[in-house]
């Protein structure tokens, strides 16, 4: 029996795919006429970036992401991926930069590594090999249009929309921006919530690898407020997965009892708690809470190896990040 939670409410608009190898990423366009994706306003070509409209660049932005994560994993069910670049909250002194997640989570499908475990729907097609829910898509992706420049929205920083270059002084690279949120859109991030309670009392593929150093216990072993406790509990909530553990040696900092800390600040702290690597990790990862200059994605590639996903180039290339340390999600 497939059953299945329901996370968010979603739109299908237009379509663009994009292909390598075994994996394809379908980007929904949910812009309207002459925003985000959309919009016509002239702009010059920038570094691995050539198209002359902000609605192009944007949208290349998007498929060099989607390039990347298709190098990364491996599919053969489409990850569909609804994405828009809308107003979101910005001041003088903060911003809310985008955010992603998925939209739906699987659990006792045919081809679930566990039992009484909730995927996201892009690794629960993976694993099942057919969408199991094709009316809805995979996951939802938004970023603030409001960075554009305007001295009311952080100061006039705005977005860089170069690819796979160092963003300039004054800008925040989206590039690697949309990375991040589409890491956290695959399955990068738990469904638990701040105070330890679970859907259905369910784990999920990613809390299934957290361990609490404090209490020697794994997360699905511990209760509802033993858990929100690990969740602010600094240093000694770790991850706990086969190939983390065996092959990201690349990481020398942020190691606590030979695992890779994650993030657990105290007070919680609301979309990053958690579902992030601990600042602490040297080198960088692509999956903590804030922008660095550099960010390897070895870890995090066999956390999701770890989760289910079947990867490929692991430990490739790192990222070439933000030079801004600003945080990444809201």
């Amino acid at each position: 029996m497939i059953t299945s939670l329901r996370f968010f409410i979603v739109i299908v608009l237009a379509l663009v795919s994009v292909k390598i190898g075994a994996t394809t990423i379908v980007i929904v366009n949910g812009d309207g006429a002459g925003e985000g994706f959309n919009s016509n306003q002239p702009v010059s070509a920038v570094p691995g970036n050539s198209a002359t409209t902000l609605g192009q660049q944007y949208l290349n932005v998007f498929l060099a992401a989607a390039d990347f994560w298709e190098s990364k994993i491996d599919s053969s069910v489409p990850i569909r991926m609804d994405a828009s670049i809308d107003p979101l909250i910005c001041t003088a002194t903060g911003a809310q930069l985008g955010g992603a997640g998925p939209n739906n989570g699987f659990f006792d499908f045919s081809g679930a590594p566990k039992t009484s475990t909730i995927y996201p729907s892009a690794l629960a097609n993976s694993l099942a090999g057919q969408d199991l829910d094709p009316t809805d898509n995979d996951l939802t992706a938004v970023f603030n249009s409001l960075l554009n420049g305007n001295p009311s929205c952080l100061g006039g920083i705005r977005w860089w929309l170069g690819i796979d270059s160092p963003a300039p002084s004054g800008t925040i690279s989206l590039f690697d921006t949309v990375l991040h949120e589409i890491g956290h859109g695959i399955g990068f991030l738990t469904f638990t919530s701040a105070n330890g309670t679970r859907p259905l009392n369910l784990t999920d593929a990613y809390a299934d690898n957290l361990f609490d150093l404090s209490r020697n216990r794994a997360w699905p072993a511990l209760s509802n407020a033993q858990r929100a406790a690990s969740s602010t509990n600094t240093g000694n909530l770790v991850w706990r997965g086969a190939n983390v553990e065996a092959r990201a040696g690349v990481i020398t900092g942020g190691r606590r009892q030979g695992s890779l800390r994650m993030f657990a600040p105290s007070p919680f702290q609301q979309g990053s708690s958690v579902s992030h690597w601990d600042t602490a990790l040297s080198p960088d990862e692509l999956m903590e809470p804030f922008a660095t200059p550099t960010s390897n994605s070895c870890a995090t590639i066999l956390a999701l190896k770890d989760m289910g996903w079947k990867t490929r180039n692991e430990c490739g290339r790192p990222v070439v990040a933000p030079i801004l340390p600003l945080l990444l999600d809201d």
